[in-house]
């Protein structure tokens, strides 16, 4: 299910919101990570009469549990493509973080190994 499409079915933001009980800004949440949680899939979908229809979810479910640690707004993303290389070519990932010499190397490393699962997980998805 799609954000747009569930936010036009109701109207806006604040009346998706009212109508499956939650707050508008959880509502805003879902538009900056770019998908509705399954759970939620699932009340908007009687709400809707089953117009609007949810995910597989199998899909949903792994789609949320890899974007979940990783925002999209992270330091690291203006230079993800290179880090991402550096990493595919064998180098370590405390070399990667003594390279670029910003951000914490936990969150470096969480960054990496998440970026690399959901690139796995689109080029199957293909």
């Amino acid at each position: 299910m799609k954000i747009n499409d569930a936010i036009k079915y109701f109207g806006n933001q604040s009346q998706l919101a009212k109508s499956i009980n939650i707050d508008r800004q959880e509502v805003n949440r879902w538009v900056q990570r770019g998908y509705i949680p399954y759970n939620k899939q699932i009340i908007i979908e009687k709400e809707s009469n089953n117009v609007l229809k949810r995910d597989n979810k199998k899909t949903a479910l792994k789609r949320e549990r890899f974007n979940m640690h990783v925002p999209k707004n992270s330091i690291f993303n203006k230079d993800e493509d290179e880090i991402i290389s550096l990493y595919d070519n064998g180098v370590k990932i405390t070399d990667i973080h003594k390279k670029f010499n910003y951000g914490k190397y936990h969150t470096l490393r969480k960054f990496i190994l998440k970026r690399v699962e959901l690139r796995k997980m689109k080029a199957v998805t293909r």
